[in-house]
């Protein structure tokens, strides 16, 4: 599915605290200053970033607190601890405390955070009074002079893991990482940190779905064709996108890559079988392999390779060749595949809304969807990526409050007529949705009313940050979030609303979202100011493919880090800090979606996913589908290089624990 931007939202105000006589902050005498600005805001809140420096000559360590006086409370502060005391004269005093993740502050050190505050204020000045000023800070011995370390052993190579027996709780220690000035007993910062496998995978295969999206534009700079994916990892594809006109009918959006191109021999599809896998497959398959003329067959040893012949000029239709006569022999070689076609997207989701506002659209759009089913015969599910019903999409698009009712109307007819065509046809047909993680466009997607008529849906529990925004932030945690922007958040949602979780499939993105001029902070560049058009990106600032970045991080061009409050990974290199999975992230996900009773995992997309065994995707199969042991999976990621907050430890129990 498309880019599901949630921009953060107003967080909570933290609640003052009841009305105390008025104080006088007196000016610090313990070195800690404190300065902010204001970099924007919207109606009724102001945005920016407060810093606190020691200008003393110690450190003062992680148990320090700073207070001043403000003419409004704050809202919310990434990386700061707070509070809001109201006073007898309509002001605050403002208190900062350290996270239970921050570094110690060092003498002449600074740690800044992103801020909200309620108000329409564009100078500090008219808001903060810093000159009243007060710190608690607890006696502090002299910084330890630095000592020189030597350089870091060479860690062992990830892919490359301890065997270990699928179901025990196994430790596998990381290799120490020593640093420049060593880590002080009381810095919350695991350099390197221990992954516990703690979980044991359910006996036997199971029913999970494993889906991935097909980019029709892929072929072009990103050189990605279906020559490139392995069907025996997945269980759905979904082509995208088709173009919903606003009469209801349903376009290609580009003929070309679907129906036109023709591919060499070096892009076609292809799949080896073992003896045993080629003599099971059906009698009419084993017969378009061999005598159709459409594919060659070679034979080494046990196996036995089917590949595709390119698509010709003579007796063959302009239209007989492209990425659907590409889709249809991957059918012919993967038939236990589902193939779907995404419609909408966020680039193509500007007339759904008006599409399905009367009756005369859903029934164009109805007997259109049919239509592709009829002669697309490969296809035989249908995947709405409208972004969104009730709005919150890109700018432009139709919208109305009546979006989930018509929503509803529509599913219902376009059930009833895919069951009519299954009684003709013998063939089943799928309705998915990709829908929305963020809560309050789930709200307009009628839940309830479409569920009946839904076969699955593919929630896109990812972007809930980006560089659209101007601090750093997880796209893709597992919890902790203020506006429940997580995972589990958008699993709430759905049980809530009382949708059966076995058709919840979670979402993972097999790209980053980055920004880049990120100070570390003294969070290594969490919740830190930055801008994604900074970040260079694999073909779009912001935005790195997984496959590209990966290899930075084997090399240590990039550092990794686990954050186990959030339960989320993330790289930063100085300068640039960008979101991240792994094949351990994924081995921690697909547990909870074990647990939770989830009907599988999707990824967006299949062009931005690495090869073989870094293969998120792959990784994702293996563990729910083929059996795969957690230590395995987990082992083919790179190593952490420190883990901050929690208890040190990366553990599938920090996903479990969450369900």
């Amino acid at each position: 599915p498309g880019m599901d931007m949630d921009p953060g939202m107003d967080m909570e105000p933290a609640m003052p605290s009841e009305t105390e006589p008025s104080v006088d902050v007196e000016p610090s005498s313990s070195g800690l200053e404190v300065s902010a600005s204001i970099t924007g805001g919207w109606s009724g809140t102001f945005a920016g970033n407060v810093t606190v420096t020691n200008t003393t000559g110690v450190s003062v360590g992680t148990d320090w607190s700073v207070s001043f006086v403000s003419d409004a409370p704050l809202k919310s502060v990434s990386n700061f601890e707070f509070t809001n005391t109201l006073r007898d004269d309509g002001r605050y005093v403002v208190t900062l405390s350290p996270k239970s993740w921050s570094a110690p502050l060092a003498a002449g050190a600074a740690q800044s955070s992103y801020y909200q505050g309620s108000g329409d204020v564009s100078d500090p000045n008219q808001v903060f009074d810093f000159a009243s000023t007060s710190a608690d800070v607890p006696p502090q011995e002299p910084d330890a002079p630095v000592i020189e370390q030597p350089d870091a052993p060479q860690q062992p190579d990830a892919s490359d893991p301890d065997e270990t027996p699928d179901g025990e709780s196994t430790v596998v220690e990381d290799s120490p990482v020593v640093e420049d000035t060593p880590v002080t007993e009381d810095s919350p910062v695991t350099e390197g940190g221990t992954v516990t496998i703690d979980y044991e995978r359910p006996n036997g295969t199971t029913d999970k779905r494993v889906v991935t999206y097909f980019e029709e534009w892929g072929i072009y700079s990103r050189d990605v064709n279906l020559s490139d994916v392995d069907g025996q990892s997945m269980t759905h594809m979904n082509y995208s996108f088709f173009d919903v006109k606003a009469d209801g009918s349903i376009t290609l959006f580009d003929e070309f890559a679907a129906l036109q191109k023709r591919f060499p021999q070096a892009d076609q599809v292809s799949r080896t079988f073992s003896s045993v896998e080629y003599a099971a497959m059906a009698p009419e398959l084993l017969d378009i392999y061999e005598d159709s003329g459409r594919y060659t067959t070679t034979q080494s040893g046990d196996s036995i390779t089917v590949t595709s012949v390119p698509v010709g000029w003579n007796g063959v239709g302009t239209n007989d060749a492209g990425n659907f006569e590409q889709l249809r022999r991957f059918k012919e070689l993967n038939p236990e595949v589902n193939l779907g076609f995404a419609l909408g997207g966020w680039t193509l989701s500007d007339e759904f809304s008006t599409a399905y506002a009367t009756q005369e659209g859903r029934d164009k759009f109805v007997s259109e969807t049919v239509r592709i089913f009829e002669t697309y015969d490969f296809f035989n599910v249908v995947d709405f990526d409208w972004e969104y019903p009730g709005g919150g999409g890109k700018a432009g698009n139709a919208v109305s409050s009546s979006d989930g009712a018509n929503f509803e109307l529509v599913l219902r007819d376009l059930r009833t007529a895919l069951d009519d065509l299954s009684a003709q046809t013998g063939r089943d047909f799928e309705v998915s949705i990709a829908t929305a993680g963020g809560e309050e466009k789930l709200a307009n997607l009628n839940l309830e009313g479409i569920d009946p008529y839904v076969d699955f849906y593919n929630v896109m529990t990812y972007d809930f940050h980006g560089g659209w925004e101007n601090v750093t932030g997880h796209q893709a945690a597992m919890t902790g979030d203020a506006n429940n922007y997580d995972v589990t958040g958008a699993v709430d949602v759905f049980e809530n609303a009382g949708i059966e979780l076995s058709k919840v499939v979670m979402g993972a993105p097999a790209y980053t979202r980055a920004w880049g001029n990120v100070s570390d902070g003294g969070s290594f560049g969490y919740q830190q100011p930055g801008s994604g058009r900074d970040a260079t990106g694999s073909f779009e600032a912001g935005v790195y493919d997984y496959k590209d970045v990966l290899n930075d991080v084997v090399t240590g061009t990039r550092d990794l880090y686990w954050d186990d409050d959030n339960k989320a990974a993330f790289l930063y290199d100085g300068d640039e800090w960008s979101s991240m999975e792994t094949t351990a992230t994924i081995a921690g996900k697909a547990a909870y979606v074990e647990e939770k009773g989830l009907g599988g995992m999707m990824f967006w997309a299949l062009s931005n996913d690495a090869e073989g065994e870094a293969s998120l995707v792959e990784a994702a199969d293996d563990l729910l589908r083929q059996g795969a042991s957690y230590a395995d999976v987990i082992g083919r990621a790179p190593e952490f290089d420190a883990i901050i907050g929690g208890n040190g430890d990366f553990s599938l129990s920090d996903f479990t624990s969450l369900v």
